[in-house]
């Protein structure tokens, strides 16, 4: 299921959210293998993913309480690629420094977030920025075709970016997403349109994690308010329609 890992010997890079993140560790997946051991499992591809994630988180200080944390928020970014970008790989950083930073980086090489939304036929979206706004709202990626062989609480309900960049928003970490020629950055409460310029999609996640954080609390109202948005939302733009959620799972156990 892993194709390759690397230390940060083997690939010289970081990433800087204030103070410096050095590189800890490189993935590389490969998704019909994910899928597979899954399968082999009896297990959604998300609980493979998040079991994978644990063990990674094991070479870091942490409690059990963030190691589960932070596995949820990998999780949520990982299964995002294997149910959606079409991708046959994609790779997955690991960072951290001696301040107590954490960071996690995926990239892919799939259909990007633009052509992954349109696919949906209640969607129209005309261009990569507009793709991002979209993709970190609640109930966007919300499948249109519901696989009655999962359980309800691991129904793909779109709330994965939306969850995760508000989380690490309410954090003061850093959430950047990008996809093909445009890029977001949240942080400090702020929300900032660049340039990008990569094939597929790339998230990046970056937080303190030394600091008290109340993880269920967090998660619970971050998905409250995500509900109570989309019982007032029915369209967003001209460029989409998007339907009202029903109470789907936030994928929170």
């Amino acid at each position: 299921m892993v194709i390759s890992e690397q230390t940060n010997k083997n690939i010289i890079k970081g990433i800087k959210i204030g103070t410096i993140l050095k590189l800890d560790n490189y993935l590389e997946f490969h998704v019909e293998n994910l899928k597979n051991e899954s399968y082999k499992n009896m297990e959604y591809v998300g609980e493979t993913i998040e079991k994978i994630a644990k063990t990674e988180l094991e070479k870091y200080n942490l409690s059990i309480k963030y190691k589960n944390f932070c596995a949820y928020l990998m999780r949520e970014i990982m299964r995002n690629v294997v149910e959606h970008s079409e991708a046959e790989n994609f790779k997955v950083y690991l960072y951290s420094n001696e301040f107590g930073d954490f960071g996690f980086e995926v990239t892919d090489e799939g259909i990007g977030i633009r052509k992954s939304l349109n696919s949906n036929p209640a969607y129209s979206v005309k261009d990569d920025k507009t793709a991002l706004a979209f993709a970190v709202r609640p109930g966007i990626t919300k499948s249109w075709k519901p696989d009655i062989s999962r359980p309800d609480v691991w129904q793909n309900s779109g709330f994965g970016l939306y969850m995760v960049s508000n989380i690490i928003n309410d954090l003061g970490g850093k959430f950047e997403i990008e996809s093909g020629n445009s890029k977001i950055v949240i942080r400090n409460g702020m929300k900032e349109y660049q340039n990008g310029k990569v094939k597929g999609t790339r998230i990046l996640v970056a937080f303190n994690i030394r600091g008290k954080i109340d993880t269920v609390g967090i998660i619970k109202l971050i998905s409250t308010k995500g509900n109570d948005y989309l019982k007032t939302s029915e369209s967003f733009s001209e460029y989409a329609t998007i339907k009202t959620a029903s109470k789907a799972s936030t994928l929170i156990q």
